[in-house]
């Protein structure tokens, strides 16, 4: 009698059992991959909001407190300030300059004007509502508004800026004051 290695039956349980163990490994990689690329978006996400409140935060902390009307709303809805730049590569840049906050086609775009050129940078794409709430203290009341007029007397001390959903909070120059809890 003449017996064979490996019966029909022997090899396809083997067959069967190496493309159980290949879909297993192969299924876990797809989804080790499909982890990452969320992973990442994630942290481009997170990214991007730090960015912008660095951003943002560089520019309102450097509001000068002893120049009024340095900060203001518009009738479109732009904000615009003035504020110490600092040392910058490009010299029209130095110094005081101005800038705006605005959307500009569902962008949040931050333009920066030197000298005689304007530097503008995307913030955030795709933008559906940008709302600006200015904080207030008078002494007595807490107060806040949506908009910033250039007839103000004053700086506000603080700015809470809504993008879509997602809100970021600045002092303005830094200049915080302790704002009582209870009248």
């Amino acid at each position: 009698m003449k017996r064979y290695a490996f019966t029909l039956m022997e090899l396809m349980i083997a067959l069967s059992l190496a493309v159980i163990v290949l879909g297993v490994i192969f299924s876990s990689l797809y989804q080790n991959s499909v982890l990452n690329v969320k992973h990442e978006n994630g942290a481009a996400i997170v990214m991007q909001k730090v960015h912008i409140q660095e951003r943002l935060d560089q520019i309102f902390a450097n509001i000068p407190s002893e120049e009024k009307r340095s900060i203001y709303t518009d009738e479109k809805g732009a904000l615009h300030f003035r504020f110490d730049h600092g040392i910058d590569p490009e010299p029209a840049f130095c110094g005081m300059i101005s800038g705006t906050l605005e959307l500009i086609n569902g962008d949040l775009s931050l333009s920066l004007m030197g000298e005689k050129e304007v530097r503008s940078e995307r913030l955030c794409f795709d933008v559906n509502t940008l709302n600006y709430e200015f904080l207030t203290h008078d002494g007595h009341d807490v107060k806040t508004t949506d908009a910033w007029t250039k007839e103000e007397a004053k700086n506000p001390l603080y700015l809470k800026l809504s993008v879509d959903d997602e809100s970021y909070i600045f002092w303005i120059n830094h200049q915080g004051m302790e704002i009582p809890l209870n009248p």
